[in-house]
């Protein structure tokens, strides 16, 4: 007589990978647990005292002071050359979302 494999595991995968799963689960509850502990502990924040009424503002004299028709600031400058930090950013992050995306990929192709 002839053994097949469970039906749960021809639908589910193998058993090893149960395990692996759980603790991976396990430890995402744990590191979100313990960024949230500091506030578990910390007092209760006291009640904010009431504000006192704002006083009346002075009336303002009408056109006693000439108005400003430009600015007498000094122009902005260029920007410094140097190491461009903001293209070096965004080529960090498209690595990264490339990297995810390949080791997402080669998982489901190991596990289907």
């Amino acid at each position: 007589m002839e053994t097949g494999i469970p039906d749960a595991v021809a639908r589910n995968g193998s058993f090893r990978d149960i395990p692996i799963d759980l603790l991976r689960g396990f430890a995402i509850v744990l590191m979100i647990l313990a960024n949230l502990a500091p506030a578990l502990f910390l007092p209760p924040a006291p009640a904010l005292p009431a504000l006192p009424a704002l006083p009346a503002l002075p009336a303002l004299p009408a056109a006693s002071e000439p108005v400003t028709l430009q600015t007498s600031a000094v122009p902005a400058s260029q920007p410094a050359p140097g190491l461009p930090l903001t293209t070096i950013d965004i080529a960090g992050i498209v690595i990264v979302v490339l990297d995810g995306s390949i080791l997402l990929i080669r998982r489901w192709w190991i596990h289907r």
